[in-house]
């Protein structure tokens, strides 16, 4: 008997808390801990430019051609996903449906003949390949199920089918385009439909559940301005938020009561304009905050500016009045050793010249001295011939 899984049976989908390994040693700990079940990915370029790899939940890979010298597995992209377990793991090859497909054909093959890589593990690649024509059929940007992923080449915005953005704008494909305003839709991962009503503005609207496993439950909320190019925004909230915020109830007279009270809120003014003024007055305001804040750090810039420049100012003339006092008081220093210097040297010359007119006198003193002695010596060398001739005149003289 061939066993099967429950066909009738569809799982919730749940987010799970999210997180990564803080440091080396974290990463360690988990690099080295038992791991019954090991799945990986390789990608292989070899369209010759770069292709991009989108997940579900937005996540961005480029990656680059492989070199023209490089080992090649095949043509176009070549995606390996390998497979490690542990011989703990129980592996029901027979989950897989009787009436074969290709895949689940090769599934099969490939399970049952698993290859064992060391003495406790096994081991099984599964090989997906998209042909260079292929990729070019589909204008090189391609959804692959097999792998939940989006393979681009090129550089617009590309939107993963199945994140909550995509499977908005796949299931609204046919109104998204002219629709503008506010809009809403109830995702559960049950059969059991329900209905709720809305009053908005005094408009009863109807939104009723509907059942998508590609989209988390949630109540969603999506806004789009009145131009036509103006991108959607997606609001996701709980069942109570949404109920708590839009008064959602599950009775049209419920509802259709609530219009006076709404008409008293909303008399003269349009629900969703006035939901977008309020963004509009918000992003307004938020810059007008950013522009005083940058207003004001530019004058703070420019009185910091001018404290700094007075301050330099002042720091320099206080250092040009020091360098003039210095300069003065080495200026009257100078003139005072000038003066002393020029009253010693004239000390020194009248000393010089006192001393040179006592040694002139010194000299004519000696030297008058020297005349008389000399014209003594004269006188006596003559006196005896005068004498002489006195004596020879005499008698002369006496005998007249």
């Amino acid at each position: 008997m061939t066993l099967r899984l429950a066909t009738d049976r569809r799982p919730r989908a749940v987010k799970t808390a999210m997180s990564f390994a803080m440091n080396q040693k974290e990463a360690d700990s988990i690099h080295g801990a038992f791991k019954p079940i090991k799945a990986s990915y390789t990608y292989f370029n070899y369209t010759g430019g770069d292709i991009t790899i989108i997940d579900r939940a937005g996540m961005k890979f480029t990656i680059r051609p492989v070199p023209s010298g490089g080992a090649r597995f095949g043509t176009g992209i070549v995606v390996v996903k390998n497979y490690i377990f542990h011989d703990t793991v129980i592996i029901d090859e027979t989950s897989l449906s009787d009436e074969l497909s290709h895949e689940e054909t090769v599934l099969r093959k490939a399970f049952a003949n698993r290859i064992r890589i060391s003495p406790n593990e096994t081991a099984v690649d599964i090989i997906y390949t998209l042909s260079p024509e292929a990729f070019r059929e589909f204008n090189e940007c391609v959804y692959i199920r097999e792998l939940d992923i989006v393979i681009t080449k090129g550089n617009e915005r590309v939107i993963h089918p199945f994140s909550e953005n995509g499977a908005l704008i796949s299931a609204e494909s046919n109104s998204m385009d002219s629709f503008t305003g506010l809009g809403f839709r109830w995702v559960k991962h049950d059969y059991h439909r329900e209905t709720l009503y809305l009053n908005l503005a005094g408009t009863v609207l109807v939104v009723n559940s509907i059942n998508d496993l590609q989209m988390d439950e949630g109540f969603y909320v999506f806004i789009k301005g009145l131009d036509h190019d103006s991108a959607t925004r997606l609001i996701r909230m709980t069942l109570e938020e949404a109920v708590d915020k839009y008064n959602l109830t599950a009775s049209l007279l419920d509802a259709q009561q609530i219009i006076s009270s709404e008409e008293k809120l909303a008399r003269d003014v349009d629900y969703i304009k006035g939901q977008q003024k309020l963004e509009i007055m918000e992003k307004e305001h938020q810059n007008k905050i950013a522009q005083s804040l940058v207003g004001e750090k530019t004058i703070l810039a420019k009185v910091e500016e001018l404290e700094r420049k007075y301050d330099l100012e002042r720091l320099s003339n206080r250092n040009e009045m020091e360098k003039r006092e210095l300069d003065q008081v080495q200026y009257i220093s100078k003139i005072k050793l000038e003066m002393e210097k020029a009253q010693s040297d004239m000390q020194a010359l009248q000393n010089k010249l006192s001393r040179e007119e006592e040694s002139r006198r010194r000299d004519d003193y000696w030297e008058d001295r020297s005349y008389r002695r000399k014209d003594s010596s004269e006188v006596v060398k003559w006196l005896p011939g005068v004498a002489v001739g006195l004596s020879l005149l005499l008698p002369k003289l006496m005998s007249k």
